[in-house]
């Protein structure tokens, strides 16, 4: 897929649609999007159902049009959404409380990963408006200080991603501040690794290139006036950012000046998580399940 609109499209024609926990749900911004959810997931809602059903009616809806589990509390609501994970009785997971920090501790508590050496990322998804093309940022919330282990980590996680929404041979820029290896900027190191790595043939079929700074990753004409070949440039399905801190600024950039649309989710635990705090309008919010639908389908 091209576009957010693409995706949606498609996520909307798979016949058994995968099952969305929605814990815990009680943001009512969120619960205005379920007619919209709907066509592309079964949602399943998770928290006080006395406050979920109120907040149906007032937004127009019959509660008994909807899956709703009473959980007391929304601990006990994030609880219950990760056991239904688990058990494989739910694909998807979506924050909809109102204490963000509670539900980032108990999600991703150890006890809820598959294995203690499974890494997890956030993918951020853009779409370029000139393009008219998706690209991944990655990682932008996780990781903030990732080495190279990491990041051989969080790569592998972003090509599981690509090759879900349709890129057989997702193009990667391993990002820096500089276009060349600087051995007192360990960024350009790591990011020249990675590059041999994929020649080796070590992330499948994938091309990997690195470093690169953002002008040589998307001109041409920068690559030909700093002297860079690169396969990838104009073209990128990946951009795999140094740190947390560069990742976070570069999307928020695009997004707020850019005014480009932009979604995401977590990946690397059981089932992709779709962070509240990370879609910044209800289209977005609608794109981020429809991707995450994509990827479970696989």
């Amino acid at each position: 897929m091209k576009t957010f609109s693409q995706a949606i499209k498609k996520a909307c024609l798979i016949s058994a649609k995968p099952t969305l926990a929605i814990a815990p749900a009680h943001d009512g911004r969120l619960l205005s999007l379920l007619p919209d959810l709907c066509r592309l997931v079964s949602p399943l809602l998770i928290g006080r159902a006395e406050t979920i059903q109120d907040r149906i009616f007032e937004l127009g809806m019959n509660p008994v049009d909807f899956k709703i589990i009473d959980e007391k509390d929304e601990e006990s609501a994030i609880v219950r959404a990760m056991r239904l994970i688990k058990e494989d009785r739910a694909k998807i997971l979506m924050e909809a409380g109102m204490d963000h920090d509670l539900f980032m501790h108990e999600v991703f508590r150890t006890r809820h990963r598959r294995s203690v050496s499974t890494i997890l990322s956030h993918v951020n998804i853009i779409e370029f408006p000139l393009t008219r093309k998706c690209a991944i940022i990655t990682d932008t919330t996780m990781n903030p200080a990732p080495g190279l282990k990491e990041k051989i980590a969080v790569l592998h996680n972003a090509l599981s991603v690509a090759r879900a929404i349709g890129r057989a041979r997702p193009k990667v820029a391993a990002l820096a501040a500089l276009e060349y290896v600087n051995p007192s900027m360990p960024s350009t190191i790591d990011a020249a690794v990675l590059s041999k790595m994929a020649q080796r043939g070590q992330f499948g079929d994938a091309k990997v290139e690195g470093p690169l700074d953002i002008d040589c990753a998307v001109s041409k004409d920068a690559c030909t006036r700093k002297g860079v070949k690169s396969e990838v440039t104009g073209d990128v399905d990946i951009f795999l950012v140094p740190d947390v801190e560069s990742g976070s600024c570069f999307v928020q950039f695009l997004s707020v000046f850019g005014n480009m649309p932009v979604t995401g989710f977590v990946v690397g635990s059981p089932a992709p998580v779709i962070l509240k705090s990370h879609y910044t309008n209800n289209p977005s919010a609608i794109a981020g399940v429809a991707f995450a639908g994509l990827m479970v389908r696989r």
